[in-house]
């Protein structure tokens, strides 16, 4: 017996070191309940200011239990419960440290393509026509232009508020106008008809009415409307009310 203690007194040490050893490997393996919050910076997106996301991301990762270790870290649930309270954002990438605890969640914003003035309030749209978020909530640094539209009672964030079609119209018929050298004053979806839109210059007490949608030819409906334009210009006659290229290279005016 006495040769058994001294045994097992001679292995105390070693009983200690892996007992050690074991508890730094479940330490390394949990996680801070503080993440570390990186917004990527690119120019042209919109974004909040970094201590609410800071807050906030904070708040939704501690809400999981299983975000305690990286044995049971929901990522993807993270992820997604980010990118839903957030629409302004394009993607969100949470990254768990391989030595460290602290895991790092990287938030990146989405770049605007177009402004929607609406009853409640004006909000950015990207290029597929899906609203980001207001424009009082987010800040850019890029000039994107201002689609009016007086029939849309209510936008909300992360919904389809214009189809992929209308919007890249919408986008082309103003980078087409401002490389003629044309300003735009204002773009206005009509409640009158069906995908109508109504654009004022800055220059001329009309508009013209365009055709947007899927099967609209922008470039011909421009092409046409700059035709006219100079025709009208160079004999001095001036439409009173409207200019309308809806029908293929047709143009009216009243």
């Amino acid at each position: 017996p006495v040769s058994r203690f001294r045994f097992e007194l001679r292995h105390i040490p070693t009983y200690l070191a892996l007992s050690m050893l074991g508890a730094a490997c479940l330490y390394v393996l949990t996680l801070s309940s503080s993440p570390r919050v990186v917004l990527e910076q690119h120019p042209g997106v919109v974004q909040r200011d970094s201590d609410v996301y800071n807050k906030e991301v904070t708040a939704i990762w501690r809400k999981s239990l299983f975000n305690h270790t990286k044995l049971t870290a929901h990522t993807s649930g993270t992820r997604d419960a980010i990118l839903n309270e957030y629409h302004e954002l394009a993607d969100v990438r949470v990254q768990l440290p391989l030595v460290g605890r602290r895991p790092t969640i990287v938030l990146v914003p989405a770049a605007p393509a177009l402004q929607l003035q609406a009853q409640n309030g004006i909000f950015y749209l990207d290029a597929t026509g899906k609203a980001l978020a207001d424009t009082s909530f987010v800040k850019t640094t890029s000039e994107v232009p201002t689609l009016s539209d007086d029939s849309v009672l209510s936008v909300e964030p992360g919904k389809q508020m214009l189809a992929q079609s209308q919007t890249l119209y919408v986008l082309q018929l103003f980078a087409q106008l401002k490389a003629a050298s044309v300003s735009v004053q204002s773009m206005t979806l009509s409640a009158r008809a069906v995908n109508e839109l109504d654009l004022r210059t800055s220059d001329q007490g009309y508009f013209v009415k365009f055709q947007i949608g899927e099967s609209s030819d922008v470039r011909q409906a421009v092409g046409t409307y700059l035709a006219l334009r100079k025709k009208l210009e160079s004999s001095g006659a001036k439409p009173s009310e409207y200019i309308d290229v809806r029908v293929t290279e047709k143009a009216f005016y009243k």
